[in-house]
């Protein structure tokens, strides 16, 4: 490191802080180099999926790089060049065939995917059958959503379900707590607090011998299904705490406790009721379970080949971005195999949706950018904090619920900035096209209008598609949040 610039020298060390993974040089084939950062030590051997930053989407898969390849060379800090470094990131080199990328990269990646994820499809399955299949007592439905849960969790991070576990369970003391009428609004804004303060703190300080890293979006779902049974109880709407046994069972279900999304209380005790077998079901699993290997593909392999040999410096940011956007996908899609393999719906009675990925590539505006990047994030954020606080005025109630979501992701301080300048200028646009609305009287307002809205000019009249058209332009600033 000492024969680098100082600018160098920081620049590789904070990739290497906020990535933790091995640098692939497009040398030779798919080579890895070991790079030491002086204060950070080695790097590990492993790449690790870093989505729980990103707008609710947990962190959670690690795949081992020496499944990967066969054969490769370590490389000292020396033998690497300064433009190397700050330009050429891909993995490939401009020759590489598809059959080379196909062999090297995709293949290894889908099978790696599928053994980090395979007891927990199978515990989402077990669950299902004796919960949905066969008729048993509600406390054993519990019991066994419980017991799967901690089998699919162990399956993904290890001995770290030892931890999380413990906070799943006292958390139920919070439940308890909002129960007590007498002082239920201040105890609910404590626990609240006291949570989203535990996930910023852990997020900088190590206080437990565990990876942060692997159950960082578990225990941000965990906190999220807590403070969303507490607010229930603490506003009316339940009237009695659930029992020890189906608090567990929701907390530690095998559908949302490794990938999420959050789902209400209400909807994992419908599960048990309205269990739904058929042909659509098998197809909507397989279906999914397809598209998210095809994202997970491209954002690790594909993506890089499109544009491999390119060093021009917005089309590797642009690059990148797509990369962590279909990581993204893949982290969704994988979601909604596991929610429809345990029989999951949604409270209104469909199926499970957590991404729309056409409409964050291709959106209208940013609005729909913000809801269709993690739609059960956006529920909770909503129904729990948006509309609660919106006495404070739509701007501050809007800031607020971009700030409580970056608490909820630790408050990493470039997420912070990003997820506060997102709400800015989401409430901008949202203003402005409502007042543009209004006055040409014509349906260009962020979100799609209903056929039946009060509008005079609507689809597929020529000034409202052109107005959309040039409105929605703006979204090329979606690549630049991304970068």
């Amino acid at each position: 490191m000492q024969s680098l610039s100082p600018l160098i020298q920081i620049t590789v060390k904070s990739l290497l802080l906020f990535t933790s993974h091995d640098i692939l040089l497009p040398k030779g084939g798919v080579k890895r180099a070991r790079l030491e950062a002086d204060g950070f030590g080695n790097i590990h051997d492993i790449v690790i999926v870093r989505l729980s930053f990103l707008l609710g989407i947990p962190h959670l898969v690690i795949f081992n790089m020496e499944d990967y390849y066969e054969e490769y060379e370590d490389y000292e800090i020396g033998d690497i060049s300064e433009e190397s470094l700050i330009y050429d990131t891909s993995p490939f080199g401009a020759d590489i065939s598809a059959k080379s990328v196909y062999d090297e990269c995709m293949e290894p990646t889908v099978y790696s995917a599928v053994d980090q994820v395979i007891w927990l499809l199978f515990s989402c399955l077990l669950f299902r059958i004796l919960t949905q299949l066969v008729t048993i007592p509600k406390p054993l439905c519990h019991f066994v959503s419980f017991v799967s849960g901690l089998i699919g969790l162990f399956s993904v991070v290890g001995p770290n379900a030892l931890y999380t576990s413990i906070l799943g369970v006292a958390t139920y003391w919070c439940l308890v707590s909002c129960a007590k009428r007498s002082f239920a609004s201040s105890t609910y804004k404590v626990i609240v607090g006291g949570l989203l303060i535990y996930l910023v703190a852990r997020e900088y300080y190590n206080v437990l011998p565990e990876s942060w890293e692997q159950v960082r979006g578990v225990q941000m779902i965990m906190v999220m299904k807590t403070l969303s049974l507490s607010y229930e109880i603490f506003d009316g709407r339940r009237k009695e705490i659930p029992p020890l046994l189906d608090y567990v069972g929701y907390m530690f279900c095998p559908a949302t406790v490794v990938f999420g999304p959050w789902i209400s209380f209400n909807s994992y005790a419908n599960a048990f009721e309205n269990g739904r077998w058929g042909i659509g079901w098998g197809i909507r699993v397989f279906a999914t379970s397809i598209l998210s290997v095809v994202c997970l593909g491209f954002s690790s392999c594909w993506v890089y080949w499109f544009f491999a040999g390119i060093n021009l410096s917005w089309v590797i940011a642009m690059r990148d971005a797509l990369s962590v956007r279909f990581s993204h996908y893949f982290v969704c899609l994988m979601s909604e195999v596991t929610c429809t393999l345990c029989g999951f719906y949604s409270d209104d009675g469909v199926s499970v949706e957590v991404t729309k990925p056409w409409k964050i590539e291709f959106p209208r505006s940013l609005v729909e950018v913000v809801i269709n990047w993690n739609i059960s994030m956006h529920r909770w954020l909503r129904h729990h904090v948006f509309r609660p606080s919106k006495q404070l005025g739509r701007f501050r109630s809007v800031l607020l619920t971009f700030l409580v979501s970056s608490m909820l992701h630790g408050m990493n301080f470039n997420l912070t900035m990003v997820l506060l300048s997102l709400g800015f200028y989401t409430y901008v646009e949202y203003t402005l096209r409502e007042k543009l609305g209004n006055i040409f009287d014509a349906c260009i307002l962020s979100r799609a209008c209903p056929p039946d809205c009060r509008h005079t000019y609507k689809y597929p009249n020529v000034g409202v598609i052109a107005v959309n058209l040039f409105l929605a332009s703006g979204r090329t600033s979606i690549w630049r949040i991304w970068e």
